[in-house]
């Protein structure tokens, strides 16, 4: 999503179902092939998400900027789904994805796939440029009130996947300016880039949240592979 900003893309790139969904379906800039079990996890964690019981302040306004949780859901299922209709039929059903929605997934999972290979091919760095801005990660102190909040710093640090996730950008992208990532205490389960700062904000209390998700999360294919790991191992 950062990325997306600092491009100033001048479109509606920025719906969710490319920035959150297509990254995960789309073959990888080796050209190996989608990693579809990371897309349904996704879409496991909205379905999640749509069906917690919500108070009235949680709740998604129809006029917010992002997509409610129940959309999120069927649009992260279509594309997978529609990344490799042939041998991923099993979606439909796994997912109560409506053949209705169906039978367009593969043309808006080849619109998505094209944004994001048209931004992928605009933005990134050839061998001969060199790295000359770099996304830090920094890590505040977890709030005192949040139950086990050391004991999950040291969980996400000792994961390395959001260095990992920081490092792959700074070398792939040919970026604008020096870019932040800070794990902060934001009061509610939330994150969010400030396009001014270049700060990318996640905050304590949303990754708690997934914590609280994972222990929920059912497994839509038991034959594949889960790549959600590094939030999975939160559980424990």
């Amino acid at each position: 999503m950062t990325a997306f900003w600092e491009g100033r893309v001048p479109s509606r790139l920025l719906e969710e179902p490319l920035y959150g969904g297509v990254s995960r379906c789309s073959p990888s800039p080796s050209g190996r092939s989608p990693p579809t079990a990371g897309s349904t996890g996704v879409a496991d964690y909205w379905r999640l998400e749509w069906q917690l019981a919500k108070t009235a302040e949680e709740t998604i306004p129809a006029w917010d900027s992002h997509a409610l949780d129940e959309q999120r859901f069927y649009n992260i299922a279509c594309l997978a789904y529609g990344s490799d209709p042939k041998n991923l039929e099993w979606i439909i059903e796994m997912t109560g994805l409506p053949e209705e929605r169906a039978f367009y997934c593969q043309d808006e999972y080849e619109q998505a796939k094209y944004a994001a290979v048209w931004f992928r091919e605009h933005f990134k760095r050839s061998d001969d440029q060199p790295v000359k801005h770099r996304i830090r990660v920094i890590y505040d102190s977890p709030p005192y009130h949040l139950e086990g909040g050391s004991d999950l710093l040291e969980k996400v640090k000792a994961s390395g996947e959001l260095e990992s996730v920081a490092e792959r950008a700074s070398e792939f992208f040919v970026l604008p300016r020096d870019l932040t990532l800070r794990v902060t205490s934001c009061g509610a389960p939330d994150s969010w880039y400030n396009i001014n700062s270049g700060e990318l904000t996640l905050c304590y209390e949303r990754i708690a949240h997934f914590k609280k998700l994972a222990r929920k999360l059912p497994r839509l294919n038991p034959q594949t592979t889960d790549t959600l790991s590094p939030i999975n191992q939160l559980k424990h």
